[in-house]
């Protein structure tokens, strides 16, 4: 079977060990047309969801003035995609975020640049929202960040033992949008425009 791009780039010390595993699970048949490739992508397909296209940036950061910007900036739903810690397996779903600036704001188009490029690879959801936020909190020193994922974990949609769960949200509060500072608008502001 001729081996095609992208696939006849992959490093063997991966493909080999694959098509051995699916051997050894007998679910394989290298003689089906079908499956004759299937190392190779599962190969890509793990280094795509792990590793990606991910592009060497930095967040642009501008200092608040001329007029001053007092109010919540949020960009919701940004598409994301990332694998499983436990299971090596697919989540995806969006990412929500919010802040409200102090003496810097980001270029728009960083938040779902970073948001995604931080997602590839192996996560826990839980820890995926701390660390965006905490990146946006270092990057920009805000009056505060909000950042909310709303995801769909396959490892969980595909076990038979219980019924599926549609999503799994998380959130994390930082600064004036946290229930300790004593405001409620930004969180609520928040909220309402997701």
């Amino acid at each position: 079977m001729e081996v095609y791009a992208p696939y006849d780039t992959l490093d063997v010390a991966a493909v080999d060990p694959m098509r051995e595993a699916l051997d050894a699970l007998e679910v394989f048949d290298e003689d089906d047309v079908h499956r004759a490739l299937t190392p190779q992508r599962l190969v890509y397909y793990l280094k795509h969801l792990v590793e990606g296209e991910q592009e060497d940036f930095h967040l642009t950061t501008f200092p608040n003035a001329n007029p001053r910007i007092d109010h919540m900036v949020t960009v919701p739903n940004i598409t994301f995609w990332s694998a499983c810690s436990h299971h090596t397996l697919p989540f995806m779903g969006t990412i929500s975020v919010g802040y409200i600036p102090d003496e810097l704001v980001i270029g728009l188009s960083k938040i779902p640049l970073h948001a995604r490029a931080v997602a590839r690879g192996f996560w826990l959801q839980e820890h995926l929202t701390h660390c965006i936020a905490n990146d946006l909190m270092d990057a920009l020193e805000p009056l505060g960040v909000a950042v909310q994922i709303r995801a769909q974990h396959t490892c969980q949609l595909l076990d038979v033992k219980q019924p599926p769960i549609p999503e799994m949200i998380t959130t994390v509060l930082m600064g004036v949008f946290h229930p300790d500072s004593g405001l409620t608008g930004p969180r609520d502001e928040f909220f309402a425009a997701i």
